[in-house]
């Protein structure tokens, strides 16, 4: 398969069965390459999921010092770095996976997409994502990152437009739904981002960030165009 070799590969599902990978989301402002996090979780319960990373990092690592030419390793791994705020060391590994498995390509071009976006380097994260939807044009990850790359740049238009083919291709996506509803209030559209964010609420009845859509909601009703994002729920 992806990894190549039996006792790689079952090495692999053990490990992540004893440590699953990363729950933990990174909510990113795309302005300027600036990041935040926002979460929901307790210090404990975050404290906990660290811990958890930290175990899965050591596992997958101890797979590759065995199994160094697993390119599905490497992609794992640079995951739960992300997650642990490595972008770095996260991207090498993805260098790693793209030389290794090739059948990985998608995948490792999207996240790399994605890791470069966080690190601020926006033209190269394009220019990566722009390799995934040259050969695979209704990726929906792939154009919803996209999407959020031409908002960092303020190109309100683009992002509209990626944010909905990633929403033909993914229905499901409701992150793309908030995303384009802020590109539409930064185009002056505000009925159309209204739709989008009642749709984003009716879409997820425990959506974290209730609250503050529907004040955004309420805001943009009003008259009142503040540009508030909620919090981001991207990936």
């Amino acid at each position: 398969g992806a990894i190549g070799d039996a006792r790689a590969q079952d090495a692999l599902v053990d490990a992540l069965q004893q440590a699953p990978r990363s729950k933990l989301r990174l909510y990113a402002a795309w302005s300027l390459g600036n990041i935040f996090s926002k979460e929901t979780k307790n210090r404990e319960e975050r404290l906990d999921q660290s811990r958890q990373d930290q175990d899965a990092l050591e596992r997958l690592s101890s797979l590759i010092y065995r199994y160094p030419t697993s390119g599905a390793a490497f992609l794992l791994r640079s995951r739960i770095l992300v997650g642990l705020g490595k972008y770095d060391e996260a991207l090498a590994d993805l260098d790693h996976a793209l030389l290794l498995s090739p059948v990985l390509r998608i995948e490792a071009l999207t996240d790399r997409g994605y890791v470069l976006a966080l690190q601020g380097d926006v033209t190269g994260a394009q220019k990566a994502l722009n390799e995934v939807l040259a050969s695979e044009p209704s990726n929906a990850v792939a154009l919803f990152r996209r999407g959020l790359t031409f908002g960092a740049e303020r190109r309100w238009s683009e992002a509209v437009g990626d944010f909905g083919a990633a929403l033909n291709a993914d229905p499901s996506l409701n992150s793309a739904l908030i995303e384009r509803a802020d590109a539409y209030e930064q185009l002056g559209r505000f009925a159309e981002a209204i739709a989008d964010c009642e749709v984003y609420l009716k879409g997820d009845k425990d959506v974290v960030d209730r609250e503050v859509v529907e004040s955004w909601i309420q805001d943009m009703k009003n008259g009142v165009h503040s540009h508030r994002l909620p919090i981001r729920r991207g990936n």
